[in-house]
């Protein structure tokens, strides 16, 4: 059952392949790093179904993706891993990834598109509510479930990553629509396995037409994606109480409990601030050193446990090598090849000492319905105030208890 023990779990991309991994895929190399992710103490690993490289056109699931993907299964169930994979990518660490024939005639996304390894400048089609587009995601799951249901590796389904950054939802309706049909289809082929869908923090920050509340009622549990390095209502890149407070307020805002799918910190050697591009503008961001780092994971792995959170997956299994600095999302966005809980040389962070050392053992303790007490109608009249509103009184709580929040 989801929720009687505390799931740990890693975010996965290959070391030396990235994004690029299914354009390339190893075996040997799948099965190298799958033990070295159990040697840390993780059980669950989530990965990512780039959709090009499942789907080269709306009628055709590609058979090489399809065989390497059931291999990844094999060699999860021999080292006794569990998998969560992501059908629809789609967004991922800041770009869209957009097989050719799913892109739009008109329209540009805000965040860059590549189709093929090449920047386009065109948007996806309307998936949500395009016939053709909608037949094309039922085929794809209706291969690969199937497929992987037979598996004991398999945990469950994340119907996809972070799908507003992909295309914004025209209505709270299309949305609604879109995950009841998908998440059916998924249901009526594997009755066992949960699903979730993995949502980004900002989809709290502003009302992006996602509502929780619809959300779970086709959703065993809803997933949130919580960085305290990006928001700009945060005062401190390392605040650990942000990711834990995004989990309570997706929690409390869908009515059940919340998985922390996502949660990264760039660390290097040395800390520092690096620039980056989103969306039309460059920003800054927070690169941590390991001390730091340390410390960050382990305050949000017990305070997360603590709260009762089903459980924590970091962002991301390594860094990336120098080789792939000058390749997307790398080149606009350098400060992606750090987030790794291991170096891109193979070596540990010490923040792998965290999680070879971390304990289930505290008691879970429930906060208080005063801290968010408001109805999602209301909160989405004014989501940004009322999310640094509630994080204020959250913050405040923290400090009158401070035992049950700091090591």
């Amino acid at each position: 059952m989801i929720g009687e023990k505390f799931l740990l779990g890693i975010n996965y991309w290959p070391r030396c392949k990235a994004m690029y991994w299914w354009k390339d895929f190893s075996d040997t190399e799948v099965e190298r790093e799958f033990k070295e992710i159990k040697s840390l103490n993780l059980s669950m690993v989530r990965i990512f179904l780039l959709w090009e490289d499942f789907q080269p056109n709306a009628y055709e699931i590609y058979g090489r993706s399809l065989k390497n993907l059931e291999i990844v299964m094999e060699i999860a169930e021999s080292l006794g891993l569990k998998i969560m994979p992501t059908l629809f990518v789609g967004h991922m660490s800041g770009v869209n990834w957009v097989p050719a024939w799913a892109l739009s005639e008109s329209g540009r996304s805000p965040f860059r598109t590549i189709t093929h390894e090449r920047v386009v400048d065109k948007e996806i089609g309307y998936f949500y509510r395009d016939h053709d587009l909608l037949e094309a995601q039922m085929r794809l799951i209706r291969t690969i479930v199937p497929k992987l249901t037979i598996y004991p590796s398999l945990f469950g389904w994340d119907v996809g990553n972070e799908i507003s950054s992909l295309l914004l939802p025209k209505t709270i309706e299309d949305l609604d629509f879109w995950i009841k049909i998908l998440s059916s289809e998924i249901k009526g082929l594997d009755p066992t396995h949960p699903i979730t869908i993995g949502l980004s923090q900002e989809d709290l920050e502003v009302d992006k037409n996602i509502r929780l509340k619809l959300l779970s009622e086709y959703l065993d549990f809803p997933s949130i994606h919580g960085y305290s390095i990006y928001p700009k209502w945060v005062e401190d890149p390392l605040d650990y109480h942000i990711p834990p407070f995004l989990n309570l307020l997706t929690e409390r805002l869908g009515g059940k409990k919340a998985l922390l799918q996502e949660v990264g910190l760039a660390i290097k050697r040395d800390s520092q601030w690096m620039d980056f591009l989103k969306r039309n503008s460059v920003e800054r961001i927070y690169v941590a050193n390991e001390e730091e780092g340390k410390s960050y994971y382990r305050n949000i792995l017990k305070v997360c446990h603590r709260i009762g959170a089903l459980g924590v997956f970091i962002w991301t299994f390594s860094d990336y090598p120098e080789t792939l600095k000058d390749m997307p999302p790398f080149d606009l966005s350098p400060h992606e090849l750090y987030f790794g809980i291991t170096k891109s040389d193979g070596s540990l962070k010490l923040v792998a000492e965290v999680l070879t050392d971390f304990m289930t053992e505290d008691v879970v303790k429930e906060l208080p319905e005063t801290i968010f007490d408001i109805n999602e109608g209301m909160y989405f009249q004014n989501p940004y105030g009322n999310l640094i509103s509630l994080f204020k009184r959250y913050k405040e709580y923290v400090q009158e208890f401070p035992e049950t929040f700091q090591s």
